[in-house]
């Protein structure tokens, strides 16, 4: 599994919400992201521009990004035996389950 963190680079970490989705699209990355209250209103307006992406995994307030384990685990089940294709265009929520 290939990761890039947004934090990895000064130039990463000053990109805004659209210009990350953006470059997750273009690189065919999922994207993983607890900023929900940003990035739901991005995704509707960029599915209503008719623009892809290579998918979005959400992160609700319940889990916190100390909880590594947890997220691993979850992002694993998540994309553990699909393709990357299935992924385009797919929003999926992490759960603690």
């Amino acid at each position: 599994m290939d990761v890039l963190a947004l934090d990895a680079t000064r130039v990463l970490k000053s990109l805004r919400d659209p210009d990350v989705l953006a470059l997750a699209a273009a690189e065919g990355r999922v994207l993983v992201t607890a900023n929900v209250r940003d990035f739901d209103p991005l995704l509707k307006w960029w599915a209503a521009d008719g623009r892809s992406h290579a998918g979005i995994i959400l992160v609700p307030r319940s889990i916190r990004n100390e909880d590594f384990g947890l997220l691993i685990s979850g992002i694993r089940t998540l994309l553990a035996d699909t393709k990357a294709v299935d992924w385009i265009d797919r929003v999926a929520w992490l759960s603690r389950s």
